[in-house]
């Protein structure tokens, strides 16, 4: 009997370890397979964080304006992009975070990149020239007229009276570009001018200067452009190669007319200036992965 017993009690004991065992190894293979999953899905979100970089260095690039992208679709999961200024003057980084759910569980990855260069400026958004009217030589009000349409400057007489107007159209740069930075310029450009005098020769009396600005974060300024004939169809400049100061930063962007009408009745004289261009070369500084 009593070794019946002993037998009973050994056989209890090793179901015991046996069971621990079968714990022990469930549990040892739950936490690898988690493990595994949770490699394959980070190796995931990485790549699906590196797509969201590379779609957005071009849009950094072309537009300045540019702030990021939401929860946009990409293989199994999805990418955000914001782009914030910095850390260094002319610089921007872009943060692309890459995010995969299996189930209940989500991982993510991070990628940052410091970008420098690209387009400076938006055509659009230099001003409207609303004050027009007080620049720095006014037209006779009862005389003339001035208007402003997608980038044109005109001044229209209905008397045989010259007119003639000063000012600038002025466009911050959402990105400064910072001391001795190698740029390039281009733009469009065209002169109108018509009237009803029957003399012809009283035409060559209008005139429209045109002239782009650089303006520097101490306030002076340099003319990399200023037109040097009157095409009377759009003309283009090419790209005009600049360095920019070498202790300031380049903050500012002016378009400059002095548009002069011609002495005849019903005259009008119109300067155009479109599709400006401002850009620097675009680098890739640092890229950086995080969780």
């Amino acid at each position: 009997m009593r070794q019946a017993g002993v037998s009973v009690i050994g056989a209890v004991l090793a179901l015991l370890i046996l069971s621990v065992l079968v714990a022990v190894s469930v549990s040892l293979v739950t936490t690898g397979g988690r493990s595994g999953l949770y490699e394959e899905q980070g190796g995931k979100a990485f790549y699906i964080a590196e797509g969201g970089l590379q779609y957005s260095l071009p849009q950094v690039k072309n537009s300045p304006s540019y702030s990021g992208d939401t929860d946009k679709p990409l293989g199994e999961g999805a990418f955000t992009v914001t782009v914030s200024s910095g850390p260094g003057v002319g610089q921007r980084t872009i943060s692309s975070t890459g995010k995969i759910t299996y189930g209940t569980f989500t991982t993510q990855r991070i990628v940052n990149a410091v970008v420098q260069g690209g387009e400076a400026i938006t055509d659009g958004g230099f001003t409207d020239l609303a004050n027009w009217p007080d620049g720095d030589c006014k037209p006779n009000r009862n005389q003339g007229t001035v208007s402003i349409v997608d980038g044109a400057l005109s001044i229209a007489t209905n008397a045989a009276r010259k007119q003639s107007m000063k000012d600038c159209r002025q466009q911050s740069l959402a990105v400064p570009i910072p001391p001795a930075t190698d740029v390039t310029l281009s733009l469009r450009y065209y002169f109108s001018s018509t009237h009803t005098c029957s003399d012809e020769s009283e035409k060559t009396t209008a005139k429209c200067e045109m002239s782009v600005i650089f303006v520097y974060s101490d306030g002076s300024e340099e003319e990399p452009w200023t037109n040097s004939d009157y095409p009377t169809s759009w003309a283009s400049t090419g790209d005009i190669s600049w360095t920019t100061k070498a202790d300031v930063n380049l903050t500012d962007i002016k378009l400059f007319y002095d548009i002069k009408s011609a002495n005849a009745k019903n005259a009008q004289t119109t300067g155009w200036l479109d599709d400006v261009s401002l850009t620097s070369p675009f680098v890739v500084t640092s890229i950086k992965e995080s969780f």
